[in-house]
């Protein structure tokens, strides 16, 4: 294969992009003449990073690699679970333990990819597994939700869920989070909401898409919130007065207001 290199500049990692076979296999067809063997892939944006993001896939197993460059228009709009269109080449990827590839990735018209319908109430339940964007150390894909009514003894029924299982696409759910869910006719976890404690502070600082709430967590720092946070989309101010909740991400032990609410 031939790649480039780029440079995620928020943690200095070296990521491969731009992946294409020197020599890709290719078929004939009656009269001769080579044809692509590119697989049409349909799925959704999970995961979107600085210059990158992943795709889960219908059945919400497994994930796919994609750069900016390869997205057929203006990638910054983009949004968690846009349903998207893309393009595999045949040989992409290192096999069911890896991550492969899109060469081409278009948003369609939103509806165009069934989904289940819930069919169960409101459950409650615990998260026994995060989706790997919140622990990429595991080797699933999919979340794991235990129905709250068995015991840590009891091997009770387990539901897996994708990113389209989150009401709230941007919700980083963690190991242990309580949450509220359905299941829905394929046996996945659907609307699934995490039910935390709701805190009040006010805004310390606001700098372009991002502030800061005059609440410590740790060490004297204010704590960071990411203004796609904040509920339909207020203006706030210093000194305004919100309602939010805490989330610590396990992984890098860094904590930020999701759920942003103007009082």
């Amino acid at each position: 294969v031939k790649f480039s290199i780029c440079q995620v500049k928020r943690n200095k990692e070296l990521v491969a992009v731009d992946i294409s076979l020197l020599n890709p296999p290719a078929e004939k067809t009656q009269n001769g003449s080579e044809k692509s063997t590119g697989q049409v892939c349909q799925g959704f944006i999970a995961a979107l990073k600085d210059g990158f993001g992943f795709i889960e896939t219908v059945n919400h197993e497994k994930e796919i690699f994609f750069h900016f460059s390869t997205f057929d228009g203006d990638a910054s709009s983009l949004e968690l679970g846009a349903e998207i269109e893309c393009t595999i080449a045949a040989g992409n990827g290192r096999g069911t333990g890896g991550c492969i590839a899109a060469e081409s990735v278009r948003l369609v018209a939103r509806g165009t990819i069934p989904r289940a319908a819930p069919v169960s109430e409101v459950l409650e339940g615990i998260v026994v597994r995060p989706l790997r964007s919140a622990n990429p150390d595991q080797q699933e894909y999919a979340g794991l939700i235990k129905l709250s009514s068995a015991s840590d003894e009891e091997q009770g029924p387990e539901y897996e869920f994708g990113i389209m299982g989150l009401l709230n696409k941007r919700e980083l759910l963690q190991m242990n989070d309580p949450v509220q869910f359905q299941i829905d006719s394929e046996g996945h976890a659907c609307n699934i909401v995490a039910v935390r404690k709701k805190r009040i502070a006010t805004v310390d600082a606001v700098k372009n898409a991002f502030g800061f709430l005059a609440y410590e967590v740790d060490e004297g720092k204010k704590l960071f919130f990411h203004m796609n946070e904040v509920k339909d989309n207020a203006t706030l101010q210093p000194g305004d007065q919100v309602e939010f909740v805490l989330v610590t991400n396990q992984r890098t032990g860094k904590s930020s207001a999701c759920n942003v609410t103007r009082l």
